[in-house]
């Protein structure tokens, strides 16, 4: 019996640490009309804080069906950036939902002030996607925090 709560131990060890712990901040605006793809593109290579635009294939990173695109961001406060993502939302209940997604390893240690900065950034390429996609649209921006079980603690804190 001892052999196997150890055995059974090492694996539960070597399975959790076999994992890459990986989290995401997500900021989130409702536009209506529901924006075209090439306007969405078009807005991020115009924006000041987009360095590059590429296109995001469908299942990359937990993307499911959404539509969208990788983008580099320009860290003019060199706080540093994370991967991120733009996307269009695909499910009929969430139709019209843009997000920005900052992608990031679990045991990164995330200062209060990366997190205002992806905060500021992220609502300014929502505003800029919104002035020029669709301008009537509300201003709110929902943040999310995700991965792992149940969201990363404290992601939107001080930062939403």
């Amino acid at each position: 019996m001892r052999r196997c709560v150890i055995q059974c131990g090492a694996l539960l060890v070597a399975v959790i640490t076999a994992c890459d712990p990986w989290f995401g901040t997500q900021y989130r605006q409702a536009l209506a009309p529901t924006p075209r793809l090439d306007c969405i593109a078009t807005a991020l290579r115009t924006s000041a804080v987009v360095d590059r635009v590429s296109p995001l294939r469908r299942g990359d990173y937990g993307t499911g069906k959404d539509e969208g695109f990788w983008i580099a961001l320009r860290d003019t406060a060199g706080l540093g950036i994370p991967r991120a993502t733009v996307t269009l939302a695909s499910a009929p209940e969430v139709a019209g939902h843009v997000t920005v997604t900052y992608v990031y390893m679990g045991y990164d240690q995330i200062s209060l002030a990366q997190r205002q900065y992806w905060a500021a950034l992220a609502h300014q390429l929502l505003g800029t996607i919104r002035t020029a996609c669709a301008p009537n649209s509300p201003q709110a921006v929902e943040c999310h925090g995700t991965g792992a079980i149940g969201g990363q603690r404290g992601a939107c804190r001080g930062a939403a």
